[in-house]
């Protein structure tokens, strides 16, 4: 089929898409190699290709538009993303960017449930000074991780380690720690899974084609934060912090695993996004 910009917009709106025309500009100049300012100032213009086609077909079927593009823009990097890790979203910016706020120099990092890496990542890209390790459970997630890694040039900066943080992780990066000389982390981040189980399948089309194991959090959405603040403050050094992603109401449930000073920041909307836990 050939399509205008606005004929695609209508279409993909129709579909229930809310950013229907920033979605419409981002399709026709993947798939048709077309300029944004063109497509823009030319709206009578008709778009087509057998990929255009194909993808708006899986659009309108709520497929995430991040997988169909293959790619996403990440805190200024760009990351290759697919059904095997979670999407990056502009909410995780802001711990970066309090992360980012309170590292010393030299520091070393460590990411929890790194998925396609790009808390890590967007890390070591702002900031040259800094090393990193990250754990991740899917070793198809690991593999888009390092991926992306080398494509934002931070692949010499940061060891992946395949594990669970729920279970062997805490033991399995300790040993990794030892081997390469860190005795400690100056800051431990995370976004890890944090939605409660019941409430998954009530949630956006797109999130059913994100892995699950990225998204449960389990019976009450806790299940991760406690591991992590359980047996993870052992690895940071005293002066450093923890830095949680959470959802929009955890922030007490999640300051209230820890007797430590837990400090709440919210992102840009006003809703509570980081729990900052100081040691």
């Amino acid at each position: 089929m050939m399509y205008t910009y606005r004929e695609l917009a209508d279409l993909l709106q129709s579909h229930g898409i809310a950013d229907a025309k920033t979605e419409a500009a981002w399709l026709i100049c993947k798939f048709c190699g077309a300029d944004r300012a063109a497509i823009l100032t030319n709206g009578q213009k008709k778009w087509e290709s057998a990929e255009l086609d194909a993808a708006v077909r899986r659009r309108c079927e709520r497929y995430p538009l991040q997988y169909i593009i293959g790619e996403w823009e990440f805190f200024g990097c760009t990351f290759r993303v697919s059904e095997d890790c979670l999407i990056p979203r502009p909410d995780t910016e802001i711990l970066v960017e309090e992360a980012l706020k309170i590292l010393p120099q030299n520091s070393v990092i460590c990411d929890l449930c790194t998925g396609s890496g790009c808390i890590a990542i967007a890390l070591l890209k702002a900031r040259p000074d800094l090393r990193a390790m990250a754990v991740e459970l899917s070793d198809t997630a690991i593999k888009i991780a390092l991926e992306n890694a080398r494509l934002n040039g931070v692949d010499d900066r940061l060891i992946l380690l395949c594990a669970d943080v729920l279970a062997d992780g805490v033991d399995k990066l300790k040993t990794l720690m030892a081997q390469e000389n860190i005795a400690s982390f100056d800051v431990v981040v995370s976004n890890p899974p944090y939605i409660p189980t019941k409430d998954i399948s009530t949630l956006e089309p797109e999130l059913a084609f994100e892995p699950k194991m990225a998204l449960d959090g389990g019976a009450d959405g806790l299940k991760f934060y406690r591991s992590i603040v359980k047996n993870y403050t052992s690895v940071i050094r005293g002066g450093g912090c923890m830095l949680l992603e959470i959802g929009a109401d955890q922030a007490r449930d999640v300051c209230a695993l820890t007797e430590r000073e837990a400090v709440v920041i919210r992102d840009l909307g006003g809703n509570d996004r980081v729990v900052r836990i100081s040691l």
